[in-house]
C-alpha cells in the first residue's frame, strides 16, 4: 500500500482489477472493421480462402462497403478495438502508414519488414527477408493450413535461406514437429492465431514445443 504523492491523480476502481497493457502480436489493423466471413465449411489452406475472397470485392455489398470506408478511418477503427480488447501494443503486418506514427489511440511496432505470404509475394519474400536488419523481425504468413502445401512453405523458406532469429512465422498451423523444431533451433519465432485459425481451418498450431 503505497501512498499518492503530492499532486498525484487518486481514482477510486471500487475493487476492478487493473491489469498492463496486453501485446496483439498480428493484426491488419485497416482491415480490422472486416466482418468474420467464409464461403466454405472449413478450408485446407488460406489459399483457398484467398481464392474464395477476391473476387467478391465488387460483387458483395458487405466487402464494397467495408472497403469503401478511408483508410484512415479504417486505421482508428482498428485500433480502437484493440484497446478496447485491453491490448495497448500492436504488431501490424502491413506498410506503417503515416496515420499510424503520430496521435493513434495504441502503440503500433515501428522497428519491423514484412512480407504478407508465399502465395503473395514468390520470390520477393528473398529480397524482404536479407533487408531486414538483424535486430528487426521479418513477418511472415507461413503454413496457414493443414494439407501438404502448407508444410511445403516452410521447406521453401528454409531453401531460401529465410529462417532465423529475425524470422517471425504467423500461423504456422501445418507445421510438422520437426520444423518446429528446426524452427525454435534457428532462433525463430512463431505467433499463433487459435481463433481465426478454428474458424477458417478447423485447426491451430500446436504450440506445445
Amino acid at each position: 500500500n503505497c501512498k499518492p504523492e503530492p499532486g498525484d491523480t487518486v481514482i477510486d476502481l471500487q475493487g476492478a482489477l487493473v491489469l498492463p497493457g496486453l501485446i496483439n502480436a498480428h493484426d491488419h489493423l485497416e482491415l480490422n472493421h472486416f466482418p468474420r466471413m467464409k464461403w466454405s465449411e472449413r478450408y485446407s489452406n488460406s489459399r483457398a480462402w484467398i481464392a474464395d475472397f477476391q473476387p467478391r470485392f465488387r460483387t458483395d455489398p458487405i466487402l464494397a462497403t467495408a472497403m469503401s470506408v478511408p483508410l484512415g478511418d479504417r486505421l482508428f477503427i482498428g485500433g480502437i478495438k484493440n484497446l478496447l480488447s485491453g491490448a495497448t501494443t500492436v504488431c501490424h503486418h502491413n506498410p506503417l502508414h503515416r496515420q499510424l506514427r503520430r496521435g493513434f489511440p495504441v502503440r503500433v511496432v515501428r522497428r519491423y519488414r514484412y512480407s504478407h505470404s508465399l502465395l503473395v509475394d514468390g520470390e520477393a519474400v528473398k529480397d524482404e527477408c536479407r533487408k531486414t536488419p538483424a535486430n528487426w523481425p521479418w513477418i511472415i504468413h507461413a503454413a496457414e493450413g493443414t494439407d501438404r502445401s502448407a508444410a511445403a512453405e516452410f521447406v521453401q523458406l528454409e531453401e531460401w535461406d529465410c529462417l532465423g532469429p529475425k524470422t517471425v512465422l504467423v500461423h504456422g498451423v501445418g507445421l510438422q514437429k520437426e520444423q518446429q523444431a528446426a524452427l525454435i533451433d534457428k532462433g525463430g519465432g512463431l505467433i499463433s492465431c487459435p481463433s481465426s485459425n478454428f474458424f477458417l481451418l478447423g485447426a491451430t498450431a500446436d504450440v506445445s514445443l
